[in-house]
């Protein structure tokens, strides 16, 4: 069915619009123009660049800066080539902290006038929330500075959680509790409760504009569950009071959602998902980003099946829904200090469900659709002072219709229609060394009109003026103090004042602490003034009532935050107060029976009979200004970096709300509240990440043949190479032929085994399968975009998730064949950009960067000819990133930008099949060797040859032929080819214990928490615990495997490769 759309003609909307638009920006521009003209401006400079860990420019990142004498905060967004520049600073010293969602913060002091441009290289990260939030003060500003409650979910967390709507994103904060309407059997709405402040208390808005839903007629919400989350960048929500800058929806707090921005020349993703229930997610965008002009683009269509778990019933556990959404934005720059930008979003939504009321049986079916139309000017007038100008309308539309089951009679659809304006415009001043000043005006004009929804099918109007100003002032660079109000005068409830006070202060460099307090103030909205609501089946009706009188809150925010030296850990605390007066809410007037019971009740209420017309018969309810509500309690979040490539994070909410008036809990509140999170588990290449270190959970202790197999599968071919998994799929390469001409790259489901495709390619350079020769003994590696596949052959292959080819090289014909009796067997590594790939035989031998999307060369070195088949490890090094190698009788580490060596260990032996370890701290490197007394432990850093004055410790008897050594927890384990097994203090290199394990290994050992397993190619697996004393856990042993040569791990599940059989051990 259609939804009927209607216009509300208001001929004054656009002159109106137009001349208040001009006055506000006008006058604030001249009014503060001459405040600015009267400071005294500065002179000096900063020129500079951010880029990641391998040089490649990053646009889009923020750079703060940081006045550390002043505590005056500037903040600047790198242009399409990662620099950025400053004028109209104050001289002085400055802190300059450069971040961009996926990457760890990078930050460094500097005085200025600077002299030469600065860069700050950034290191990708699994799990990293925003340093900077816009929505505390509508300005971007580093978190650690806000003195308001602040919680961010950034880019990367939404697309970990797997959701694809904000109620259900929203789940992951302390103190947000929301309510999914397609769990309901009808078609609901979801909503939220923030520190238990009701839906209609907050403020909902899609990159800083009021999202329409009719939410006054719809008990104040703005269904979440239509808000979906594939073109966010982050979503903030604000805690506590915020109506002194974001109107008179805020006095319980704001959630922002806040849009992507394109960072690449063109960018193009598409995604699909589906589930049970006939649940199907599809996705797609494209983007542009460029200097002058960026453009964005997104399409999704989401659907789900009604669902029943009590198919003996008629009613639906959860309702059906298919909803399509669009959104376009785009941005030009016409000059450096001017820029236009529009954006225009569009929903489709209908859901359907079955329920049982009064009447009986009935189906209910809804149809929605959304449009809202955004245009920003924004000025920077000069460096100290910039002004915005908006333009936003928006528009709702909805129809129900109800059919009794079977259809004894005809229901009434009910419709509803909102139109929304708004005009704005601000200013923000730098005043002096220690004020920030913004001010703003605005004009806002909101319609309903609909049919067994309101009194008046003609509908209602409210217009709102307000002015806003707010002033940041910096003591020193320890404290911060907030002061601002908001004025507003409503159409039809008259004048009001907000206003709000906020403290920062730093009590040391890893701690914060902040106080704020705000008053809001919410008028009635036209569903509680003007609702007129009977419903067909369920024998009851919801009327307005035109003598309310407005909400008023008061909120008190106390908290702090502490992060440690390299936001290794942080940890977040805020005790809250919310108190809300004259709250409106729906009373129960009693089932009305008469004409003379009404008009008694008329009288006592005093319910205009002509405007509401109620029915009788029915349960009546009416909207009264009842009680007031107190909310209290204390929200704890906390992130830290348990291991490398591990991140572990969580939240909890003790709540006290209650309605003082009756002395009752509030209802629909969780006492108790929390979460717990941690990153994806992935196993993206040799070894993991480079240290055969898992935080899977639920690993299997034991199995055997017939005990803890969740699947096995045959392979169509052979191969050394160990899998690599990311998100639900495993990849591995085998090879099959008498001169291993035929090439596998291979997936599979990581649940079931079953093989998704497969994808044979020709030999570029073949040799003669024996027993000495590898095959398919390199390893994959995967990221989010790409799979890379690398074979003895010299051809270097990358593919899709989905196994389409994304570029391929033939190194043998690019360089020449191979002279080696072994083949080639160094697995892939990877960094942000590249994929590493070392050829060492004994001819021209050489370690290759090529560019992750393209496959072109981004560096090589020559190297020593030789033979060798350890694999590179990429490590963080004094802020940048560095390449160690271990082969031909040295430890070579090279700058990841270019590959240059830096410094060399040398003087080995037997060095060229284990790969090098490091420790968490990156400070120590132990590196193996087939040899006695050539196993040793490195310090990292220095230059040119450290053979002497980086040693560490000598092993006298440990040695590790073909698997890698082990660091975990202290230790460091070696496991040598006829299976003895040795573990060495890591800081002394003195040995605790040896073990002959009865088999040879040549897989690397693997730890997982407080457990070690050691395979044997045998198919047995000892399992200890880690530590000084030798403790045996289990002895598993499996008979139908040939050699086992690689390992993953990931949650609950261990997946071991023979030499032609793959098997997932754990759960089925």
């Amino acid at each position: 069915m259609k939804i009927r759309t209607q216009f509300f003609p208001s001929p004054h909307f656009e002159t109106i619009g137009k001349f208040l638009f001009t006055l506000i920006t006008s006058g604030l521009a001249l009014f503060f123009l001459a405040l600015v003209v009267t400071a005294q401006s500065g002179r000096a400079g900063l020129q500079g660049r951010v880029a990641d860990s391998t040089g490649a420019a990053l646009p889009g990142a923020s750079v703060t800066l940081q006045n550390l004498n002043t505590g005056m905060e500037i903040v600047l967004i790198t242009a399409a080539d990662g620099s950025f520049t400053l004028a109209g600073a104050r001289d002085g010293r400055y802190k300059i902290t450069a971040s961009l969602a996926g990457f760890g913060a990078a930050e460094l002091a500097d005085n200025l006038p600077g002299v030469e441009p600065i860069e700050l290289r950034l290191e990708p990260v699994a799990l990293a929330d925003r340093i900077t939030v816009i929505s505390g003060s509508r300005q971007e500003e580093l978190r650690e500075s806000l003195n308001t409650k602040v919680d961010v979910i950034g880019r990367n967390r939404i697309r970990d959680t797997g959701y694809e709507s904000v109620s259900e994103v929203l789940q992951e904060l302390p103190g947000v509790m929301t309510r999914r309407g397609t769990a309901s059997g009808d078609s609901g709405s979801g909503g939220e409760k923030i520190q238990g402040i009701d839906s209609r208390q907050a403020l909902v808005s899609f990159d800083g504009q009021s999202v329409t839903g009719a939410r006054g007629i719809k008990s104040g919400i703005i269904n979440l569950d239509r808000q979906v989350v594939g073109n966010l960048e982050s979503i903030e929500v604000v805690k506590g009071a915020s109506s002194a800058l974001y109107s008179s929806d805020a006095i319980g707090g704001v959630i922002n959602q806040i849009t992507r921005e394109p960072r690449e020349p063109m960018e193009l993703n598409l995604t699909a998902s589906g589930g049970s229930q006939g649940r199907a997610d599809y996705r797609g965008d494209v983007g542009f980003g460029g200097e002058r002009f960026s453009a964005f683009f997104s399409g999704e269509r989401h659907k789900q099946n009604p669902f029943d778990l009590t198919p003996t019933t008629f009613d639906t556990t959860g309702a059906g829904f298919g909803r399509t959404d669009a959104y376009a934005k785009a941005r030009y720059k016409f000059t450096p200090g001017f820029s236009l930008s529009a954006w225009a979003r569009s929903y489709w939504n209908q859901s359907r469900g079955r329920s049982r009321g009064e009447e009986g049986n009935q189906e209910s079916v809804t149809d929605e659709d959304s449009q809202s139309f955004n245009l920003q000017g924004d000025w920077t007038i000069n460096p100290r002072l910039t002004a915005q100008g908006r333009g936003y309308f928006s528009r709702f539309d909805e129809i129900g219709n109800n059919m009794l089951v079977p259809p004894t009679r005809a229901i009434p659809p009910g419709n509803l229609s909102e139109r929304y304006g708004k005009v704005d415009g601000s200013i923000n001043a730098i005043l002096g060394d220690r004020q920030l000043l913004q001010a703003g005006a605005e004009w806002t004009t909101d319609r309903y009109r609909g049919f067994n929804r309101l009194a008046n099918d003609a509908g209602h109007k409210v217009e709102t003026a307000s002015v806003f100003v707010q002033d940041k002032i910096s003591f020193g660079n320890r404290v911060t103090v907030t002061l601002g109000s908001r004025f507003d005068h409503n159409s039809i409830f008259g004048n009001a004042f907000s206003p709000k006070a906020g403290v920062n202060v730093r009590v040391h460099d890893q701690f914060r602490a902040r106080f704020s307090y705000g008053r809001g103030f919410r008028a009635p909205d036209r569903g509680q003034l003007y609702f007129r609501f009977l419903n067909p089946t369920n024998l009851y009706q919801v009327i307005g009532n035109p003598d309310l009188r407005p909400e008023h809150a008061h909120s008190m925010q106390l908290g702090g935050e502490f992060n440690s030296r390299g936001r290794r850990a942080r940890l977040g605390v805020n005790v809250f107060y919310n108190d809300v007066e004259n709250l409106i809410d729906a009373v129960s007037l009693g089932f009305v029976a008469s004409p003379q019971q009404l008009a008694a009740l008329s009288q006592q209420y005093g319910i205009g009979l002509s405007l509401f017309q109620p029915a009788l018969n029915r349960l009546l309810f009416f909207y009264q200004n009842i009680s007031e509500a107190r909310t209290a309690g204390v929200e704890l979040d906390c992130d830290v970096k348990l291991t490398r490539g591990f991140l572990f994070g969580g939240a909890y909410t003790h709540l006290n709300a209650r309605n003082l008036k009756a002395g009752l809990p509030l209802a629909g509140r969780h006492k108790h509240q929390g979460n717990i999170r941690q990153s994806i588990t992935v196993w993206p290449g040799f070894r993991g990440a480079g240290d055969s270190h898992t935080e899977a959970v639920g690993l299997p202790l034991n199995w055997s043949d017939a005990k803890n197999i969740a699947w096995k599968i045959s392979l169509p071919g052979y191969g050394q190479s160990s899998p690599v998994v990311w998100k639900g799929k495993l990849f591995l390469t085998a090879v099959e032929g008498a001169m291993k001409e035929r090439l596998f790259a291979l997936c599979y489901d990581l649940q079931t085994g079953r093989e998704l495709w497969r994808k044979e390619f020709a030999a570029t350079f073949t040799m003669k399968d024996s027993g000495t020769v590898s095959k398919a003994a390199p390893t994959p590696a995967v990221d989010d975009k790409c799979v890379y596949f690398f074979f003895e052959s010299g051809d270097l292959i990358a593919l899709d998730h989905n196994g389409r080819l994304q570029w391929q090289r033939k190194l043998a014909e690019e360089y020449g064949g191979y002279k080696t009796n072994h083949g080639l067997g160094s697995s892939l590594a990877m960094t942000a950009d590249a994929v590493l790939t070392l050829v060492v035989h004994s001819g021209p031998s050489f370690l290759l960067a090529a560019d992750k999307r393209t496959g072109k060369n981004l560096w090589k070195q020559e190297l020593k000819p030789g033979g060798g088949w350890s694999t590179p490890l990429v490590i963080g090094q004094a802020g940048k990133q560095q390449i160690l190698l271990s082969i031909g009788g040295a430890v070579t580490a090279r700058d990841g930008k270019t590959g240059e060596p830096i410094w060399t260990f040398g003087g080995l032996k037997g060095n060229n099949i284990p790969s090098p370890s490091v420790d968490i701290a990156n400070s120590i490197a132990v590196v193996g060797s087939s040899d006695k007394g050539m196993n040793v432990a490195i310090k990292l850093g220095g230059a040119g040859d450290v053979t002497e004055s980086n040693i560490l410790w000598r092993a006298q008897e440990a040695t590790a032929n073909f698997s890698s050594p082990l660091i975990h927890e202290g230790y460091v384990y070696f496991v040598n080819k006829v299976g003895v097994a040795f573990c060495l203090d890591l800081k002394t290199g003195e040995e605790r214990w040896r073990q002959r394990l009865g088999g040879e290994a040549w897989a690397s050992p693997l730890a997982a928490g407080n457990r070690i397993y050691i395979f044997g190619i045998d198919g047995k697996t000892l399992v200890l615990r880690a530590g000084a004393k030798f403790e045996q856990l289990a002895m598993n042993e499996l008979t139908d495997v040939e050699r086992v040569y690689g390992v993953a791990a990931v949650d609950r599940a261990l997946l071991l490769r023979s030499g032609r059989k793959l098997l997932k051990l754990g759960e089925r």
